[in-house]
């Protein structure tokens, strides 16, 4: 049979939705011809188009690498469309990389494969590039929603939120009856700390009779800021309705709401099957487990901890992302071995304004220190900003780069770093506050490049901080987080890479333990502010009044005055928490031996 019959077969098995058969026949076309990239692709179109993505993605692989072989005829038009229904695809199967790398070759490509590419780098979570063509885009098609509202959304990824509000008010002039842009620019307006503007285009949204579930997860967020508890409580059971496991309707009632509330909760979420690898899944399973905390049935909290926890590292298993320590000690023996250019503090100028980081492992404090560091007037936090990592991980973890040629890349783009660095956050105070925790991998770096830059690096209780790390439902970013003796050692790697810290620049760098300052929290922030130079006011403790946005674990707890409440929490798993203080020993016993 000749390869177009073979084709036209496979087409009328694929109608008929014998898929089976469909792709028997397009095997037997690319047995004839092995080469044949619109036959592969083909193939791979009518797997996805079933929904066989397994079968889609078991295939892809040679289908991407036959392109790829393919691409440097660049200037062939009908390979071009090929490779860009590819990417597509790719896209489709979360292979944004691949999406990414099969786009690039090509000069110009077509609207939509430009958007892909858009979409592509976004997953990637590389920003600045996603920005820059979307931009473009944007340029070439001013009226397009779908272009616009991408735009917007990398503009708030790169903290931009002033552009991507004025990009939000333009989507809404083509499109003002749409009730899920108002839905979108109320999010955007809560992301930019503007509540009250996010409650004026959450109100428009239900003035268009919007009752979709994205209203509901809104009126959650903004509720709780207003602190309108019950209204809160009422947003999440209309969710409930529409999405029964919506996962940000059960946190709320399971924090805010009563006894009989997260007793419900309990119920209708021990049954959930662990082999559920999606966000609500997840997700709720963390929340069932604090569920059983909050009614004081600890075993059951701790054996649904370790549930969650398993599921969410079998999702990092598949996608490859699972922690390794061995790449983390390399990482950290790279960034402690350049010799950083840091200015004596006596040599810098007396220009107003100055850089405030506070780092350190997730859950050590760095709200709590961020929020009374924030009270002072002409000082403004940027939150958790990856504008630190954006500027110098690259940099800094180049193995073909010496230690020389990054302490000089560094030393020459001081002031250009500088300007990034304000221009990323948008920040229009003297004084800046980053509270990036795992900022602290690049401390030297910060303070070989801000003038008057000081790094509060937070610690805590070994077990109380492991503890508070594995209950917490944490991006993948955080792939420690999902095993106990994981979390020992990243806990153990950060606390010795902060104290070369502070051991080589005692002038920049301090040490605050969490543990001490919520004992005596008066004694220990003024010695902070002593050391950051900073005028103390006792009236800094009632940072707890004013209300803003956090969108942190802590949201909660920045609402109530300092507390002892979780020092020693973990004693009530102290059994299931041993492997984590033997790890950590075992850890420095090794360290000592050598």
């Amino acid at each position: 049979m000749l390869v177009d019959e073979l084709l036209q077969q496979a087409q009328a098995f694929y109608e008929a939705n014998d898929i089976t058969r469909a792709i028997a026949s397009f095997d037997k076309a690319i047995e004839l011809e092995p080469d044949a990239l619109d036959i592969h692709i083909n193939a791979l179109a009518c797997l996805l188009n079933a929904k066989k993505t397994d079968l889609a993605l078991q295939r892809s692989s040679a289908v991407i690498e036959l392109a790829r072989k393919a691409t440097y005829h660049t200037k062939d038009s009908a390979l071009q469309q090929m490779v860009e229904q590819l990417a597509s695809m790719a896209w489709r199967l979360n292979l944004y990389q691949e999406c990414v790398d099969l786009l690039a070759p090509f000069e110009s490509l077509s609207a939509q494969a430009k958007f892909t590419q858009v979409r592509a780098l976004c997953a990637l979570e590389h920003w600045a590039d996603a920005l820059a063509h979307c931009k473009a885009l944007s340029e070439a098609y001013p009226n397009d929603l779908n272009v616009l509202n991408q735009l917007a959304i990398c503009l708030v990824k790169m903290q931009n939120f002033d552009t991507a509000i004025s990009v939000y008010q333009k989507l809404l002039k083509l499109a003002p009856s749409q009730a899920i842009l108002h839905i979108k620019f109320a999010d955007l307006y809560l992301l930019s700390h503007k509540h009250k503007l996010a409650r004026e285009q959450l109100n428009i949204a239900i003035a268009l009779h919007d009752s979709s579930i994205q209203r509901y997860e809104l009126e959650c967020k903004l509720t709780i800021i207003e602190n309108d508890k019950n209204a809160a409580i009422a947003a999440a059971k209309a969710a409930l309705k529409i999405r029964p496991y919506a996962s940000f309707a059960w946190q709320i009632i399971e924090e805010f709401g009563t006894k009989q509330d997260v007793e419900h909760c309990i119920t209708r979420l021990k049954d959930l099957e662990e082999d559920k690898l999606d966000y609500d899944a997840q997700h709720n399973a963390f929340i069932l487990a604090k569920a059983y905390q909050k009614c004081e049935r600890f075993d059951e909290a701790f054996a649904a901890f370790e549930r969650a926890n398993r599921m969410q590292k079998a999702t990092l298993k598949r996608k490859a992302k699972c922690y390794k320590a061995e790449e983390i000690e390399a990482q950290y023996t790279l960034l402690k071995a350049i010799e950083y250019d840091v200015q004596n503090p006596s040599s810098v100028n007396d220009k107003p304004g100055a850089h405030y980081f506070i780092v350190g492992m997730p859950r050590s404090g760095t709200t709590l220190v961020n929020r009374v560091l924030s009270q002072q007037n002409d000082f403004e936090s940027c939150g958790e900003s990856n504008a630190v990592a954006t500027l110098f991980e690259r940099l800094l973890l180049d193995t073909h780069l010496s230690n020389k040629e990054k302490r000089n890349s560094l030393r020459r783009d001081r002031l250009k770093n500088t300007e990034r660095y304000r221009s990323f956050n948008h920040v229009k105070c003297a004084n800046i506050i980053d509270k990036m925790p795992h900022n602290f991998r690049y401390v030297g770096a910060i303070l070989a490049s801000f003038d008057k830059a000081k790094v509060i690096q937070m610690r805590r209780n070994v077990s109380d901080l492991a503890f508070s790390i594995f209950s917490q439902f944490f991006n993948q970013q955080h792939n420690y987080s999902v095993d106990l003796k994981d979390i020992a050692h990243a806990i153990y790697q950060a606390n010795k890479l902060m104290d070369h810290w502070r051991k080589r620049y005692p002038e920049q760098v301090i040490d605050v333990n969490y543990d001490e300052l919520v004992k005596d929290p008066s004694t220990h922030l003024q010695r902070l502010f002593s050391f950051c130079k900073l005028d103390w006011d006792e009236r800094y403790l009632d940072f707890h009044e004013e209300v803003v946005a956090s969108f942190t674990f802590s949201e909660t707890q920045v609402r109530q005055p300092i507390h002892q409440r979780k020092l020693a929490y973990s004693r009530k798993y102290a059994k299931q928490m041993q492997v984590v203080l033997d790890t950590y020993a075992a850890l420095e016993n090794q360290a000592a031996s050598i």
